[in-house]
């Protein structure tokens, strides 16, 4: 018997299977000489979670994983990934800056695509853990106000 691993089905199942996980949560650092969860139980986990997919088994889209959105990005941007305007699974959708309630900051956010309308993040701060949602978060159950996308990421992987 012949078994060949399919990395992209897997890949895309991968991103679906993620959804309630609370697997990319938690992420510890030592800061100042003092140990610290740097995602904070989850509120700031976005940036981890894609990365870690995208690292991930036979994938290694990427470098290495990452806790923040602009090291991240830059490491898509090194690793072949490109912007575009197709909404394609698997495909890494950055949302606009916006200020988050109740302490008004602004925060970045990230997460993967799942179909034309419809992405996966980690964007409910209650939670901590990925939740499939419209992709410009209208109708959200949570009460999330609309986010327009500032850009697509699309690798050569995707298409093969």
């Amino acid at each position: 018997m012949a078994i060949h691993i399919l990395p992209k089905e897997t890949y895309l199942a991968m991103i679906a299977n993620s959804a309630g996980a609370h697997l990319f949560r938690s992420v510890y650092a030592e800061v100042d000489g003092e140990k610290k969860d740097i995602t904070q139980n989850g509120q700031l986990s976005c940036a981890f979670f894609v990365s870690s997919i995208l690292t991930h088994g036979n994938f290694k889209l990427i470098k290495e994983p990452h806790t923040g959105i602009h090291g991240l990005i830059r490491d898509l941007e090194n690793s072949g990934w490109t912007v575009t305007d197709k909404r394609t699974p698997g495909a890494v959708v950055v949302w606009e800056q916006i200020l988050t309630k109740p302490s008004n900051t602004p925060h970045d956010h990230l997460g993967f695509i799942l179909d034309e309308q419809t992405a996966i993040s980690t964007y409910d701060l209650d939670i901590g853990a990925p939740l499939p949602h419209d992709i410009n978060f209208a109708n959200d159950p949570h009460g999330k106000e609309w986010r327009a996308i500032e850009k697509i990421y699309t690798h050569p992987f995707l298409e093969s």
